[in-house]
């Protein structure tokens, strides 16, 4: 399935096409101050562009491309 961003993720820029590769680890989530992993209230998802750069956004933060 493939998702335009809405945000700047990591290197992969803000409106970027990118592939959804999987559902991600709760290891790879952005840590917190006290060193746990953030609440989300939506999944993030590991996606990756065209060039191989992968990121894990947040569901907010993309739109499926049909």
């Amino acid at each position: 399935m493939r998702a335009r961003l809405q945000t700047d993720a990591g290197s992969i820029l803000k409106d970027t096409e990118v592939d959804i590769v999987s559902m991600s680890d709760e290891a790879d989530l952005p840590k917190a101050a006290d060193g746990t992993c953030k609440p989300t209230d939506q999944p993030s998802y590991r996606v990756r562009d065209d060039e191989g750069q992968t990121e894990d956004v947040d569901t907010r933060d993309m739109t499926i491309v049909r």
